[in-house]
C-alpha cells in the first residue's frame, strides 16, 4: 500500500514543474524505509535541484541505508549543507565507528575538523584509536569509555618487534608479552616436544636420515611461525582494544544524543 501511494505521488510530481526537493515526501519515504522509491525520487529531482542540495540528500540517503562505498564516493566533506548538519555528521561518525569495530572499514579523521562539539569528540575518538600517543590532551573520557581507553593506553607501549625478539630467544615468551598466555604455553609445549623429537632422531639416526630431516623441518616451521605469530598477536590485540574503545564510544554517544536523520 505504501509503495502504491509513493508511485501515485511520484506520478503527480512528474506531471508538475516542481523545482525543489519535497523534504516532507523524503521524510515519509525515509520513515517507511522505501529505499527504491527514495532513490528514484532523488534521481527525478536531479535536473531541477542545485548540485549541493542534491548532494546533501544523496548523502543522507546513503547514510540511512549504510552504503559505505557510495557514501564515501560522494565526498561528504565537499557538501557545505552536509557539513553544517550536526545530526547527519554525528550519525556518520557513529556509523564509521560501528563499521570500524566490526572490521568493515578503516577509521578516518575528517570529522575532527567539524565545528560541532559532539562531532569533534567522535573525531577525536577515531583519531585517538589510530594514534593515541599524539592526543595526550584527550585522555579524560566519560566513565563509560575510560576502562577501554585505559586498557588501550596501557597496551600502547608493547611493540611487535619486542614480541618477535622474545619468541626468538625463548619460544612462547613473545605471546606472554602480548598477553596471550594460554596460546603461549600451548606453543611452548608443542615446540619443546618437536625439539626433543628432533634431537632424539639426530642422536639415534644421524643428521642425514629422512626422519631427522623431517622433524627438523617441522620444528623450523613452527619456530618461525611462533616468532611471526608473536608479532602479529601484538598488532591484533592492539586492534581489539582499539575496537573495544570505539564500540564503547559508539554506545555512549548514541545514548547521549539520539540524533535524527530527518
Amino acid at each position: 500500500m505504501y509503495r502504491i501511494k509513493c508511485l501515485v505521488v511520484l506520478l503527480i510530481i512528474h506531471g508538475t514543474s516542481a523545482a525543489q526537493v519535497d523534504v516532507g515526501y523524503i521524510q515519509y519515504l525515509s520513515s517507511q524505509k522505501l529505499s527504491t522509491e527514495h532513490r528514484q525520487y532523488l534521481a527525478h529531482c536531479a535536473a531541477s535541484t542545485s548540485p549541493d542540495t542534491l548532494l546533501y540528500f544523496q548523502l543522507k540517503y546513503q547514510l540511512q541505508y549504510r552504503n559505505s562505498e557510495e557514501f564515501h564516493k560522494l565526498q561528504p566533506s565537499q557538501s557545505p549543507l552536509f557539513m553544517n548538519d550536526s545530526a547527519a555528521l554525528l550519525l556518520t561518525g557513529l556509523w564509521v565507528l560501528e563499521d570500524v569495530y566490526q572490521s568493515r572499514l578503516e577509521p578516518s579523521q575528517w570529522l575532527v575538523s567539524s565545528r560541532f562539539q559532539s562531532v569533534r569528540q567522535l573525531g577525536h575518538v577515531m583519531a585517538t584509536g589510530m594514534q593515541h600517543g599524539k592526543l595526550e590532551s584527550m585522555q579524560q573520557w566519560p566513565s563509560e569509555m575510560s576502562d577501554s581507553w585505559s586498557a588501550l593506553q596501557a597496551y600502547s607501549s608493547k611493540k611487535p618487534w619486542k614480541a618477535a625478539l622474545l619468541s626468538t630467544i625463548i619460544p612462547g615468551s613473545g605471546k606472554i608479552y602480548a598477553q596471550r598466555s594460554r596460546v603461549a604455553w600451548m606453543g611452548m609445549i608443542g615446540l619443546t616436544l618437536f625439539g626433543a623429537q628432533s634431537v632424539e632422531a639426530y642422536r639415534k639416526l644421524g643428521i642425514k636420515h629422512p626422519l631427522t630431516i623431517g622433524n627438523m623441518a617441522v620444528f623450523g616451521i613452527f619456530y618461525g611461525g611462533n616468532i611471526c605469530g608473536s608479532a602479529r598477536t601484538v598488532k591484533s590485540r592492539r586492534t581489539e582494544l582499539r575496537n573495544k574503545f570505539y564500540k564503547d564510544a559508539s554506545f555512549y554517544y548514541r545514548r547521549l544524543h539520539r540524533p535524527l536523520l530527518y
